[in-house]
């Protein structure tokens, strides 16, 4: 499988994703077991500060996602920003979630992206077109994603594609 690099940056305010700094947030994972299914997938720090999100993605026993998260009072960001994305990709599907502090079962904010296979791109998600969702289906009457109350970043890889994955994130 080819190499997929994420390099994962937020602009104004800068803030990191990646590295081994006091700032740098932990990262862990969720995946479908937590549902019963059988997806394998989590973080690893690597020596260079890169945090690889990697596994293997199943649809047996319902499942079907893998997920990466991690909190940080730090992410809290401007009404009208974007997040801006280069990718290194393998034609894939991601979601960026975005979780407020306010705490809620299976609740986020997320946008799709799509890679390119063996292609690095820019993708510009503005935060005004982060929907809000619950299991994964959009829900219509949730308020408004407030930039501010960001506590929580995730990567999802949710396609119904099984197979193994990789996806390295850079600061």
């Amino acid at each position: 499988m080819k190499n997929l690099l994420f390099i994962f940056a937020v602009l104004l305010p800068w803030v990191c994703f990646a590295g081994y700094g006091p700032d740098s947030p932990q990262w862990y994972s969720v995946n479908d077991s937590v549902m019963g299914g059988i997806s394998v997938g989590g973080p690893v720090k690597l020596e260079n500060g890169v945090v690889r999100f990697a596994g293997i993605l199943s649809l047996e026993n319902n499942g079907g996602f893998s997920s990466i998260r991690a909190e940080s009072d730090a992410f809290a960001l401007q009404p009208g920003k974007e997040i801006v994305l280069t990718v290194k990709g393998d034609g894939r599907r991601y979601y960026l979630d975005l979780r407020t502090n306010r705490r809620q079962r299976a609740f986020t904010y997320r946008q799709g992206f799509q890679t390119k296979a063996g292609e690095m791109i820019e993708i510009r998600l503005p935060l005004a077109g982060f929907e809000a969702t619950r299991f994964g289906r959009r829900m219509l009457n949730a308020a408004p994603l407030k930039p501010e109350d960001i506590g929580s970043v995730g990567i999802t890889l949710s396609d119904k594609k099984p197979g193994p994955f990789r996806l390295d994130i850079l600061s």
